[in-house]
């Protein structure tokens, strides 16, 4: 993948940002701006490598680490934890790499074991940056973005504090933008309807505090309409 591509993939994740608030890319080149380049440069080969695998997925990450940094920002959490939350966001589903195409692109709902399969990946993330040095300290944050705050959720059923905050933010991320983006078997929802749903697994599956912060993103003045 050319640089242009990589960097139109970079965009497309700052437009899913800016439709929730208007200074998205200000914000954004404010985080790039505390993260080591290598560190960058390595997110940005993985996402490439994903682009060619699926591009929808690539998007998808791109989507949810702006998402996860304007959440972490907007929650006034500090400027290491949005860094990771971008990052982990950037790389969260890097694990479905290791998932078979014929399940990750299938048209239609996974069977039982196919679930099986797909629940496996955030285990496999994990131990794809567990070797990459400079992203290592990610790992912990992306084997945890499925844990539920009701310890209902995987591969560890971890509950409420003990799920790293970035992996709090990340899992309310990726819910919305798998919400509000066309998938070939669940109606998409509109970015209201998302939180909405949101609201009504606050407690559960997410942070309550989060998803009011969350919520609060696409009040506060200042935002883009949605």
């Amino acid at each position: 993948m050319s640089h242009s591509q990589a960097r139109s993939l970079r965009e497309s994740g700052i437009r899913a940002g800016s439709a929730v608030i208007r200074h998205a890319p200000q914000i954004i080149e404010a985080v790039h701006e505390m993260i080591a380049p290598e560190e960058l440069e390595q997110v940005d080969v993985l996402i490439r490598v994903m682009a060619g695998f699926d591009r929808e997925t690539a998007e998808h990450l791109e989507a949810v680490g702006t998402m996860s940094a304007l959440l972490a920002h907007h929650a006034n959490l500090s400027g290491t934890t949005i860094a990771r939350c971008l990052l982990a966001g950037r790389v969260h589903d890097i694990g479905k790499l290791a998932i078979s195409r014929s399940i990750l692109l299938k048209p239609a709902r996974p069977t039982k074991s196919e679930w099986d399969e797909l629940k496996l990946h955030p285990t496999y993330g994990g131990s794809t940056l567990s070797g990459l040095p400079r992203l290592k300290h990610l790992a912990p944050i992306v084997i945890a973005h499925h844990e539920r705050i009701d310890g209902g959720g995987y591969p560890y059923g971890l509950a409420d504090g003990e799920i790293p905050v970035e992996s709090q933010i990340v899992a309310i991320a990726d819910a919305f933008c798998a919400m509000t983006v066309p998938r070939p078997y669940c109606a998409t929802r509109l970015p209201n309807e998302a939180i909405a749903e949101l609201e009504r697994c606050a407690g559960t599956q997410f942070s309550a505090d989060l998803v009011e912060s969350f919520a609060d993103m696409f009040r506060t003045p200042g935002l883009a309409a949605v």
